[in-house]
């Protein structure tokens, strides 16, 4: 589908859509609202996979307002409850979360 993913993504959640796995690879602030609307469309066991999660080391000593919010997003996914979260530090990052 085209359009603007947060409306994209709600009218997918109104409609009842479920989905296995959801990966994340778009603008930067908009990366935990993109996450609080992918979650309950996941069962338990699903996965959420996020790029893009070092941001090329910015996360280290953010200066710009995309890096601030992946450290936001990182911050987000690791103190949520209902999930299991890994970062791998693959290239650019990808942070791997499985629903619980």
């Amino acid at each position: 589908r085209l359009g603007d993913a947060v409306e994209t993504l709600g009218a997918l959640a109104a409609a009842g859509e479920r989905f296995d796995m959801v990966f994340i690879d778009a603008d930067k602030q908009n990366y935990v609202r993109y996450w609080e609307l992918a979650l309950p469309m996941l069962p338990v066991g699903g996965l959420v996979l996020a790029d893009n999660t070092l941001w090329s080391g910015r996360v280290i000593a953010p200066e710009h307002d995309s890096d601030h919010a992946i450290v936001r997003f990182n911050a987000h996914v690791s103190a949520d409850p209902r999930v299991e979260q890994v970062l791998l530090s693959v290239r650019d990052g990808i942070m791997m979360a499985r629903k619980v």
